[in-house]
């Protein structure tokens, strides 16, 4: 008995997938996909490739158009949208800067700006700022110069020059240039 309704189990779901590949035969033909937007504007794959480049990016770098048009435009998109390109040759080039992983408090205390420094020489040595003001401009840099040098201080042009050099790793090296350039 129950081999019996195990054959008539079979059978039925045999005919069951039989209907159905028979109703979708009978079914008309699936309707064709509506052409690409890059295609309907009459470019190709690789001239859409560079137009992305020139509109998500810095600018396309040598191999970059190809390898867009490989990976195709839409999981390139997709890929820059959600920042999903490994930067490591970016993370060893920005190592020395030691500023990335300085917190802006200690940027503040390491790199402080140059009034700063006047009015703290000022309240260490008993005068006031304006006293300090009266003092030619030679020796009230050589002054903050020495202050700086003597208790560790960075000058500001050195931070500026750090972050110009990581933004422009940044725009060159990074393979999510898309984050970059928002």
């Amino acid at each position: 008995m129950k081999r019996r309704f195990l054959v008539l189990t079979a059978l039925l779901l045999a005919c069951g997938a039989f209907v159905g590949i028979a109703a979708r035969h009978d079914a008309p033909p699936p309707e064709p996909l509506p052409p690409l937007p890059y295609a309907e504007a009459g470019l190709t794959e690789r001239q859409a490739a560079a137009y992305l480049l020139s509109r998500f990016t810095y600018g396309a770098r040598p191999g970059d158009v190809d390898r867009v048009a490989e990976m195709g435009l839409e999981t390139w998109l997709d890929r820059q949208l959600n920042a999903g390109f490994s930067d490591k040759a970016l993370t060893k080039k920005l190592a020395p800067l030691k500023t990335l992983d300085m917190s802006a408090t200690e940027i503040a205390k390491t790199y402080p700006n140059p009034g700063m420094v006047l009015t703290r020489i000022a309240r260490e040595n008993g005068t006031s700022r304006e006293a300090m003001q009266e003092m030619s401009q030679r020796e009230r840099r050589r002054a903050v110069r020495d202050y700086m040098n003597d208790n560790g201080l960075q000058p500001q042009r050195e931070l500026i020059a750090e972050l110009i050099s990581q933004k422009i790793l940044r725009a060159v090296y990074s393979n999510n240039q898309l984050a970059e350039v928002l």
